[in-house]
């Protein structure tokens, strides 16, 4: 309780509607902060024009048109260059595995992953090269079904490609804690269907979520191509807003989502938590991130599509 204390001595309090926020971390005690529920979510630079053909907009909603089989050309096109800039590596990461000394050095783990996930990269550039030759073998315009897949291999393929260029991991933990509220039913209900939005999330981008947790904390450890770099911006506060009634204003439910790369160690020092996104059923639906898009299609943010409405 020293974190608590020590807050309260420094007179720390909430202000306003502000609430305390207050996590507990194992080997280093609490984390405590104050959230400003009203705070506007910021912080990502805003999503394209309206009209803007780009890979998520074409995955979220495909028309089926030759303007979008065009588009989806082009992006492959970049995307199978990059890809295949790193078959180098790969080629001297293989001539590094043929080292007699190779199994019993340090560094076998890293350069076997690399191998791996750079022949799972050639796959998958290989099968998004068969879909594209699918949608200029068709006379008419392609399929809305066909562009939608093709689409979304490629947004995931493109993640892949720049967690690689940043070093990043590729799999990614997902923890999902209940956070505010005077309603534990309530908030219990919003880390369940944040739960179901990952898993979701997790299946429509071919990626695999293995679910974990106790003591009201749901974990998945979501493995796939680019699983960490898409999921990463998911980290800090989610809030459900509950209309009071016939009254304008809101009972508020929160949850915290911690995203750190599969078998690394959350940061024990990161401050206040960002508010990441905010949802409402009632009275209108209604979604607000920090992309800032607006959205009243909460139905298909929670289906798992969050990532592909911010594009």
């Amino acid at each position: 309780m020293t974190r608590i204390a020590t807050a309260i001595v420094e007179r720390q309090f909430p202000e306003g509607d502000q609430f305390l926020f207050i996590t507990a971390r194992e080997g280093t005690g609490l984390d405590v902060a104050f959230v400003d529920p009203d705070a506007e979510v910021t912080g990502a630079p805003p999503p394209a024009p309206d009209g803007e053909l780009t890979l998520a907009r074409i995955a979220l909603d495909p028309e089926g048109t030759e303007a979008e089989a065009v588009c989806l050309r082009a992006e492959l096109a970049g995307l199978a260059e990059r890809s295949r800039a790193w078959n180098a590596a790969k080629a001297d990461a293989l001539e590094e595995a043929r080292d007699p000394a190779f199994w019993e050095s340090d560094a076998r783990h890293r350069v076997l992953g690399l191998i791996e996930y750079l022949d799972r990269l050639g796959a998958a550039t290989a099968t998004a090269e068969r879909l594209a030759a699918r949608l200029g073998s068709r006379r008419e315009d392609p399929s809305r079904e066909l562009v939608r897949l093709l689409a979304t291999r490629l947004h995931v393929l493109e993640a892949a490609l720049a967690g690689l260029d940043a070093r990043e991991a590729s799999d990614a933990t997902v923890t999902v804690r209940p956070g505010h509220s005077d309603d534990p039913e309530a908030c219990e209900r919003f880390v369940r269907d944040l739960e179901a939005m990952y898993v979701g999330w997790a299946d429509g981008r071919g990626m695999r979520a293995r679910r974990d947790g106790a003591n009201g904390e749901t974990v998945l450890e979501v493995s796939g191509l680019g699983a960490y770099t898409l999921l990463k911006g998911e980290s800090g506060l989610h809030v459900l807003e509950i209309p009071q009634g016939e009254s304008r204003r809101f009972d508020r439910v929160t949850a915290l989502v911690e995203v750190v790369a599969t078998g690394s160690s959350p940061d024990g020092d990161r401050g206040e938590p960002a508010i990441v996104r905010r949802y409402r059923h009632e009275p209108s639906p209604l979604v607000r991130d920090a992309s800032g898009m607006r959205t009243g299609r909460i139905d298909r943010v929670l289906a798992g599509d969050f990532d592909l409405l911010t594009g």
